[in-house]
């Protein structure tokens, strides 16, 4: 009995501390991405918010999670990164769930 007891509890508690080093390390890595991608993709892609655009934005969102929606700047409450405003088309009309826009800028990108 105690033979297989030590069979088995050697092999679970090394996947427990492999389990929780894994999360410990992605949680790590992960921040670091966020934040340097973030700020690397605002600097070169020309996308600097200046005041004018927070001041008159009434809802920011997030660039990888447009589902969230605020009422003013932040961070995203799923991945951390700074919430953008969310710019007006001035399409004039609600084309649905389906329809892609682009700004001139954003298909020359």
């Amino acid at each position: 009995m105690k033979r297989l007891l030590g069979k088995m509890l050697v092999p679970g508690v090394a996947a427990v501390i492999a389990l929780a080093s894994g999360i410990w390390i992605g949680r790590t890595v992960d921040t670091g991405a966020h934040a340097g991608a973030s700020s690397t993709a605002a600097g070169t892609a020309g996308h600097a918010h200046t005041e004018a655009d927070a001041k008159k934005a009434e809802v920011w969102t997030c660039s990888m999670h447009p589902q969230i929606r605020q009422p003013g700047p932040g961070k995203c409450p799923i991945c951390g990164m700074d919430l953008i405003p969310v710019q007006d088309d001035h399409g004039g009309g609600d084309d649905g769930p389906r329809v892609l826009k682009m700004s001139p800028a954003a298909a020359a990108l």
